[in-house]
């Protein structure tokens, strides 16, 4: 009988250690994933040189992280956050069109996209466009993409949120990877400088 009492107590230690252990980990996915401003130490990103900027949670993005391209390269530069998950990426590309409305930007991300017309846009997102939405950000045309991301095997993995701004002098498109509350967030703290 002894036996049994042992046994039946290293069962219920090993039970609650469990769920505790699973609780942590719920606990701990749900902070880095949910994300309210109010409570969340914010920093503003300036980039005086192509003129914008943005406040971003550095608890969650870490240090934002620049990269300049290659002349030659149609990106002239990007803007990223050092932690991936979620993640924020922002390509600069210079309005060399001129483009400020929303059917020149529609031809920009056509030929970026290599897709032929803009009814096949949808055919261009691996696993599936949500929706499209024509809007303007901080005075701009902008079109928004919500879509979900595939992996290697053609499942569906998360959503992503692209964005594609124009100012006189350059186009923006964001991606922003994970957490679209967060996404939308962002995009509303998105502002041009020097327009």
């Amino acid at each position: 009988m002894k036996r049994s009492k042992k046994d039946l107590l290293s069962f219920i230690l090993i039970f609650v250690f469990s769920g505790l252990a699973i609780y942590g980990a719920f606990v701990f996915l749900k902070q880095k994933t949910s994300f309210d401003p109010k409570k969340t130490k914010l920093r503003i990103y300036t980039n005086v040189e192509y003129g914008f900027q943005f406040q971003y949670p550095d608890s969650i993005w870490g240090t934002i992280l620049e990269v300049q391209h290659s002349p030659g390269d149609a990106c002239l530069h990007e803007v990223r956050s050092e932690h991936l998950d979620p993640n924020i990426e922002i390509d600069i590309f210079k309005n060399v069109k001129g483009i400020k409305d929303i059917p020149g930007l529609e031809k920009m991300i056509l030929k970026l996209f290599g897709i032929p017309d803009w009814e096949k846009v949808s055919g261009g997102f691996p696993c599936g466009l949500n929706d499209i939405n024509e809007t303007d950000i901080d005075g701009h045309a902008a079109i928004i993409f919500n879509y979900t991301e595939c992996d290697e095997n053609s499942a569906p993995g998360g959503s992503v949120v692209q964005v594609f701004v124009c100012s006189p002098k350059y186009i923006f498109k964001m991606s922003l990877e994970g957490n679209v509350e967060m996404g939308d967030w962002l995009l509303n703290t998105f502002k041009t400088i020097d327009d």
